[in-house]
């Protein structure tokens, strides 16, 4: 069991051994990360929140192309609690599986740094064809760190990948690519934060949209008779922290 000597700003993994680190090196190069990392680069605040705040999620995931001039279309969700990992399949997308822990208290959020889900939707609209699209998105570590003009703004760790028939990566990019084709966003605590998506094949027909919604928020009550101190559904805080 690992022995947690620090915690810094962020979870360490489950099975590290004695650590102490507030955050991944500090890089401006990312370059090695293999794309499945949307290029979105939150204030400290927001990023401690997807760590730290945030107890429920929803996985939004839309996509609409052409094939051989039909046009089609899919759209699917998935709720899952922190710690959770859920897969939804099906026409229409419906629950599947789920693995790992859905956290029962803020207390266990300090040996737990991961949760993700899984959509697959996939039709059958005509002999011999059919489409299929895949869309994962997945917390997997400590996000990197970069200081621009004295303030450190932090990249998540949250991989995101899709696939549709017959787009093979889909990926989630900063805005300055060129092949742009929807785009990826958090949604907590009352703001937006987004990039860009793009696939490896340049059509004009795909547009595709993912997101990450924060729906529940730890309540973090003391337990003094005075109620908590952030408000479940809104995140915002209700109260200051006891001194």
């Amino acid at each position: 069991m690992a022995t947690v000597r620090y915690l810094g700003l962020f979870q360490p993994r489950p099975n590290s051994p004695t650590v102490s680190f507030q955050a991944s090196c500090p890089s401006t190069n990312i370059a090695g990360i293999n794309n499945i990392y949307p290029d979105v680069w939150l204030p400290e605040n927001y990023a401690l929140a997807i760590h730290w705040r945030v107890k429920k999620w929803n996985f939004n995931y839309a996509a609409e192309w052409e094939n051989s001039g039909s046009s089609f279309s899919f759209s699917g969700s998935a709720s899952f609690f922190y710690g959770e990992f859920r897969e939804q399949g099906g026409d229409p997308p419906h629950l599947t599986s789920v693995s790992g822990k859905a956290l029962e208290n803020e207390k266990e959020l300090v040996c737990y740094n991961s949760f993700g889900a899984n959509i697959v939707g996939y039709g059958f609209p005509q002999i011999f064809f059919a489409w299929r699209t895949d869309a994962h998105v997945r917390m997997d570590g400590v996000p990197w760190v970069k200081v621009t003009n004295g303030a450190k703004q932090y990249r998540p760790r949250v991989a995101f990948f899709a696939s549709i028939h017959p787009y093979p990566g889909i990926r989630a990019v900063s805005f300055n690519d060129a092949n742009t084709q929807g785009h990826f966003s958090y949604d907590l605590l009352g703001e937006t934060f987004q990039c860009g998506i793009s696939s490896q094949i340049t059509d004009p027909s795909l547009t595709v949209t993912a997101s990450l919604q924060a729906t529940e928020y730890w309540p973090y009550d003391p337990g003094d008779g005075l109620g908590p101190i952030y408000d479940s559904t809104t995140g915002a805080q209700l109260r200051p922290f006891p001194s």
